[in-house]
């Protein structure tokens, strides 16, 4: 799925609640479409499905869900296309990441948001340790000295606030060998 096919599967979705008198819905997302739409990641890029971070009212999330479904099986997707798999690492996300959210399109009762690049970065950057696309989404967003600073600030609140005194050196020392892309050569 490319940018254009995860915002019709979305504007789907969305004119399907409103045939059924869903009350309104938003979700976040992070993940690669939010990256495609939000993160300059190219257009080209694509993925298997759409990562929701928070849908509110968690109780609508149901009826998404029971759309996303329709809309994969007349567009052929995969039945998950639309799913909330990586909320749980949402506690991994900046300080202030709602406030970054941009918005993706209000499609019928559906609003669509995206959290913000930087935030994006950071979400992929805790991953690319594992797993070697995140590493090339970081680069393919250009990230500049600032957002490299924003990143380290927020590895270091990471592990000042961990209970288990968890670090994150792996990320950390990915974040060493990035070169910003506004970096004199």
């Amino acid at each position: 799925m490319d940018r254009t096919q995860a915002i019709a599967a979305l504007q789907q979705t969305g004119n399907l609640l409103t045939e059924t008198a869903c009350n309104s819905v938003t979700v976040i997302l992070g993940g690669a479409v939010a990256a495609m739409v939000v993160a300059g990641l190219p257009a080209t890029s694509v993925t298997h499905d759409c990562d929701v971070i928070v849908s509110e009212p968690d109780a609508g999330w149901e009826s998404v869900h029971d759309a996303a479904r329709q809309v994969a099986e007349r567009r052929g997707l995969p039945a998950d296309w639309l799913n909330r798999d990586s909320r749980i690492y949402a506690h991994l996300l900046p300080i202030g990441w709602r406030k970054r959210c941009e918005s993706v399109g209000r499609f019928g009762s559906l609003e669509v948001l995206a959290i913000g690049r930087r935030d994006l970065m950071a979400m992929k950057l805790m991953g690319a340790p594992v797993r070697p696309q995140d590493l090339e989404d970081i680069i393919a967003m250009r990230p500049t000295a600032g957002d490299i600073a924003f990143l380290r600030e927020h590895l270091d609140r990471l592990d000042a606030e961990s209970l288990t005194r968890e670090t994150h050196d792996a990320p950390r020392a990915i974040l060493d060998d990035l070169e910003p892309c506004d970096a004199p050569r």
